[in-house]
């Protein structure tokens, strides 16, 4: 039969969970952070449409409350 330090049967799986915990929040934060860039871009590019497709009007002196009497 195969003896063990009770240490070593206690701290094993303890520090692989661990591992295994911390592996798997890595891949999150990879995954969220690609997410994040992605989305980043495409908000990017719709302010991108909405400043082109803005009606560019000038600005005259009745437009901004300025009497002309």
């Amino acid at each position: 039969m195969l003896e063990a330090p009770l240490i070593i049967v206690v701290l094993t799986p303890f520090v692989l969970g661990f591992l295994l915990a911390w592996t798997f929040a890595v891949v999150g934060q990879v995954k969220s952070k690609a997410v994040i860039g992605k989305r980043n871009r495409v908000i990017a590019s719709l302010e991108e449409d909405v400043e082109r497709l803005k009606p560019r009007t000038k600005l005259t002196e009745s437009s901004v409350g300025v009497d002309s009497h």
